[in-house]
Parts: C-alpha cells; sequence; structure tokens
C-alpha cells in the first residue's frame, strides 16, 4: 500500500475526512500496470470509465492492465487489439468477449444494456468495423445500440425509410466515408443531435478518410459535432454522456 493510500485511508478512519472527500481523493490516484498508470477514479470524475486503446500495445502490457482492472472490480473494455493478442488475454481471464469485427475485448461482467434513445446509423458495410466498434463500447456502457445498415446516400430512399426511428431518437451517430454526406442528410431530418464519424473508406482522393472528415466539419446542417477519423469510441463516449448526463 503506498503511503499516500495509507494516509488517506487513515484521514477517513480517524473522521478527518468524509466519505465525498475521500472518494474524491482516491478518484486522482493513478494505479500502476506495469508500465501504465490507471485512471481508475475516472468515472467517479467523469461519469465514465478509462478505455484502453490496444494498438501498439505489447501482449505483456495488455495483461498487465487487464490483471489490473480485474483486481480493482473494473470492467476492462480493451480497442484495436490484434487477433493474437485478443487470444491470449481471453485464455487468461475468465468472462472475456472478443469482437473480431470490433477488434475490441471486454474482460468483466457486461451490464445489461436499456434503451436511451441512441441511434447509431452506417452508411455503407465497409463503414461495419467503425459502427461495431461504437456499439461494443455504448453496450459495454449499458446502453442499447444496434447498427442501422447500409443507409448511405447513394439511395436517399434507404436513410428515409429511416424517419420513424430518427424522430424519437435522443441523439443519432452516423458513420461514414467517401464524401462523408449521410450526417448533413440526418441532420435535416431529425431535431436530435447527430454525431458524425468519418471513416477511412473511399478511392484514392478520399485520403483514407479526410475528405470525409472535411465534409462533415464544413457541412452547412446544423447540430452536428464530429469526431476523428475511424473514432468510434469517441463517438460512443460522446453520446453516452448525451443521454446520460443530468447533472
Amino acid at each position: 500500500m503506498s503511503l499516500d493510500l495509507e494516509q488517506i485511508l487513515l484521514t477517513f478512519q480517524q473522521g478527518e475526512r468524509s466519505l465525498k472527500e475521500t472518494k474524491e481523493a482516491l478518484s486522482t490516484m493513478p494505479v500502476p500496470a506495469g508500465q501504465a498508470l490507471l485512471d481508475l477514479g475516472r468515472e467517479l470524475k467523469t461519469g465514465t470509465p478509462e478505455i484502453i486503446y490496444g494498438q501498439h500495445k505489447s501482449l505483456a502490457q495488455l495483461l498487465a492492465i487487464t490483471k489490473a482492472l480485474t483486481e480493482a472490480n473494473r470492467l476492462a473494455i480493451i480497442t484495436r487489439v490484434s487477433p493474437q493478442s485478443a487470444k491470449e488475454i481471453c485464455n487468461a481471464f475468465t468472462n472475456s468477449h472478443y469482437d473480431d469485427v470490433a477488434n475490441c475485448v471486454t474482460v468483466g461482467q457486461l451490464p445489461k444494456v436499456k434503451s436511451l434513445g441512441v441511434e447509431l446509423l452506417c452508411a455503407g458495410t465497409s463503414d461495419y468495423p467503425v459502427a461495431k466498434e461504437t456499439q461494443v463500447v455504448l453496450n459495454a456502457l449499458g446502453v442499447e445500440c444496434t447498427p442501422i445498415m447500409d443507409v448511405g446516400v447513394a439511395c436517399i430512399q434507404r436513410v428515409l425509410a429511416k424517419q420513424e426511428e430518427l424522430a424519437v431518437a435522443r441523439v443519432v451517430i452516423v458513420i461514414a466515408g467517401m464524401e462523408g454526406a449521410l450526417p448533413s442528410v440526418v441532420a435535416g431530418l431529425t431535431k436530435a443531435p447527430v454525431i458524425a464519424v468519418p471513416t477511412s473508406v473511399g478511392y484514392g482522393v478520399s485520403q483514407q478518410g479526410f475528405v470525409a472528415l472535411a465534409s462533415m466539419l464544413s457541412s452547412c446542417s446544423p447540430g452536428i459535432a464530429t469526431v476523428n477519423i475511424d473514432n468510434g469510441v469517441g463517438a460512443a463516449m460522446l453520446a453516452y454522456r448525451m443521454v446520460t448526463n443530468d447533472r
């Protein structure tokens, strides 16, 4: 036990620190996990847990991080995990699941999902991995969300047929590559805020998603917030805060 942690607990035991103050103090303390320092108090501070970005991390780093999270009774959500690392993590920990489309691993008890009004639209099937990452993260946070697939603007009737779902949504996540036009169309069909996610899908001039990103950022439709290219996690976390933050 570190001296800082011991001091915090001692002052609480002696009545010199309230329960609220103790929680706040503990929430600021990073927890070592190999080379990483985990922010286990992030959910207390922000309402959302720390999510581990798995790409470029070694298997040893991922195992150490997962072990620290599970020992602290936290759900481990790890994104951008290679199939090889995912297999090793799932072999090492019980109650684990790997989604090979999203390339995400969860370790721990998943919450029951509930409908909070989040709709997820995916322009084309090539955008599905990013949509799936968004869904996995939202489901791990307890939010029901199933992608509405293949409703891109090449056949505008496809998205127009989803106006009933858009009418009751509290927030709409729209994932699209190529020219990235779908969020602009959706924002003109719903009163809900739209979170636009550009993907790195498209031929040469699309520049790995930069054209879609620029299109979404320069949209003439009001009410759109745009996250980074292929950033399904960012979209999921923003949507989660929008539908759960009642402060």
